[in-house]
Order: structure tokens, then sequence, then C-alpha cells
């Protein structure tokens, strides 16, 4: 009887640990879901705090790596999102959560204009992650951050191996920063090739090469390898197919410098631009996100304290910046006690353009 007793007890505490630890796993995941379902219904400031009192409770959950990695999207600040990122590239090495925050650290620094260090990590992912989804994309704005930095040489490394690959995803994206590195490079007959080559592939149906531009850089490119006719024909093509768009009028959009002729999307501020003295002047970015949410929430509260907005969109970013200023000089005097009053840590001045 005693045998029986004391076995019956051992099965008792083993149903017991096991329904425990089952349950323990059951309200660590509905606490994990929870917060990913506000992140989902977009009320992100909800989603921080759960995902902040998930990663206190739960330390070491299997959630922990993308519950930090949601916590860096939902950061109001490029220094916080960075801490989350750098703790799952320390915590998880060699996983794909550290290719994944390799990749989005990247983006990160590729939005403040920090292309030195953006090139940095993309080279990671392109080194250390080959095989990962974000290897494409990498080699991509590799191109684009060398370009910004005036080195030809990378950027040329970055698209002949990126052929070399195969790759396919970012093919057009590649050909169109490629045909703008040798336009800027004067380099007319090869850059209207890559141009022309990008008509008949796309037929203007990929969203990410801005067609107008194409246009435009070809006629501008036939003019100046002596074929008039050529010229004429795509600038009649360009106010055919897009007559409303700023190049079809005389009016070309500014390519953001030293891009390859990428043109960024910029998006107005709810608050009107005061009117301008000149069409370039200098503004101060205090922020780069990947949610536009918390990009619109932060711009507004800037808006009800009366400062000029400015919200624009750069690949999967959202830039915000404050303030609109003839020079530099004005601007970089704005700009520290700006931050100080709106205890803001990090700060960018930079060109602008209408």
């Amino acid at each position: 009887m005693r045998k029986i007793t004391a076995v019956l007890a051992i099965l008792l505490g083993a149903f017991t640990a096991v329904s425990g630890a089952f349950y323990a796993n059951m309200v660590e995941e509905d606490a994990y879901l929870g917060a990913s379902a506000f992140f989902e219904k977009k009320d992100y400031g909800a989603a921080a705090k759960e995902y902040a009192a998930f990663l206190e409770k739960f330390p070491e959950s299997k959630y922990r790596a993308a519950s930090m990695l949601k916590m860096a999207e939902l950061s109001e600040n490029a220094e916080d999102a960075m801490k989350y990122y750098n703790k799952v590239i320390n915590d998880f090495p060699g996983s794909e959560v550290e290719a994944e925050a390799v990749f989005d650290l990247a983006k990160l620094f590729y939005a403040q204009e920090d292309y030195k260090k953006a090139r940095a990590y993309f080279n990671i992912i392109i080194t250390k992650f080959p095989s990962m989804v974000w290897v494409e994309e990498s080699y991509y704005l590799l191109m684009l951050c060398a370009k910004a930095g005036g080195d030809g040489t990378i950027f040329e490394k970055a698209y002949d191996e990126y052929n070399a690959k195969g790759y396919f995803s970012f093919k057009n994206r590649v050909n169109m920063a490629y045909a703008g590195h040798m336009y800027d490079s004067g380099k007319y007959a090869k850059a209207l090739m890559l141009y022309k080559e990008l008509m008949e592939k796309t037929q203007g149906k990929d969203k990410n090469i801005y067609m107008p531009l194409v246009y435009y850089n070809s006629a501008d490119s036939a003019r100046k390898t002596g074929d008039t006719q050529g010229a004429e024909m795509f600038e009649s093509d360009l106010k055919f197919k897009y007559p409303d768009s700023p190049e079809a009028k005389g009016e070309a959009a500014k390519a953001t410098p030293g891009m390859g002729g990428i043109v960024s999307q910029v998006i107005p501020a709810k608050t009107p631009l005061p009117a301008a003295g000149t069409k370039e002047f200098y503004t101060v970015q205090i922020g780069a996100y990947s949610n536009k949410k918390l990009c619109d929430l932060m711009a507004e509260k800037l808006e009800a304290k009366k400062y000029v907005v400015f919200v624009k969109k750069d690949g999967n970013f959202f830039r915000l910046s404050v303030g609109r200023f003839a020079t530099k000089q004005e601007a970089d005097a704005f700009a520290p006690g700006f931050a100080k009053k709106e205890k803001l840590k990090t700060w960018l001045v930079k060109q602008s353009w209408d």
C-alpha cells in the first residue's frame, strides 16, 4: 500500500510539474500574442508597452528576440532602436534574428545618412549571411551608400557582384541606380542604353522605378550624344505618358544628392509650408522611423507646438525634420536649443529642396 501511495505521489508531482510548465508556457505565449495583436491593430503605443512588459516578465522567452526587434521598430528615437538591435546581435550570434537586426540597423544608418556605417552593416549581410532574404537589397543599398560617399569603385564592385551571382529581385532598381551612375559620370551613351532597357523591360509597371526621370534623363542623354531626334521622341513620350510629372512640365524633380538619379518621395506636411525665398533651404532632421504611424504621431505633436514639420519617405523609412532655414548656420544655431527643449538626443542638419 505504501508503494502504491508513493508511486501515486510521484505521478501526481510529475503531472503537477508538467501542467505547471504548460500553464506557464500558455501565459507567456498569450502575453506575446497580446502585444502582437496591438501591433497588428496599429495601436503602437499599447504595443510598445505590452512588448516592454513582456520582456521584463519573460527575460528568457523564446519570443525575446522577436519582441526586441518589435521594440526597436517602435522606438521613438534612433538611439533606443540601436540599443535593441545591438542587443539582438550580441545575444543571438549567427542566427536569422541577428541577420535581421544587422539589416535593420544598416537601414537605420542609411536613413540617417550615415552611409559609412550603413555600408559596414550591409557588407556584414553580404559576407556573413549570403543566403538570407536581405542580401539582394543589401547590395542595392550598398551601391547607393557608395554613390552618396563618392566611391565609384565600391559602387561598381557591388554592381558587378550582384549581376555575377544571378540575383533578380532588385535587378530593375540596381540597373536604375547604375544608369544614374553612368549619367552622373557623363557616360551618356551607356546611360541611354540602360534607360532604354528599363523602358522595354518594365513597360512602366515597376512601381520601384520612377519612369518620368527615366524618360527625362534619356532625352538629355540622347541630346548630349548628338541624337536630337531621339531626344525629342523621349520628351514627347514623357509628356504623353506622364503629363502631370515635374519632368514633363520642365521642372525636373530633385534627385537625392549622390543617389544616381533616385528620387525620394516627399509627403507634404499637414501644416502648409511657408513661402521660401529660394528653392534650397536647411532643416533639422530629428528621426528616421520604419513605422509611419509613430512618425505621424511625433509630427502631430510638433505641429501642435507650431513647428514647421517635414516628413519624407526614403525607402522603408520616414524621415522627420523640423524648421526651415535659409542658411546652414541658422539651422546649426537652432538645433541644440530645440533638441534640449524637446528632450531629443540626436539631430542632423541637412539641405533640402521644395
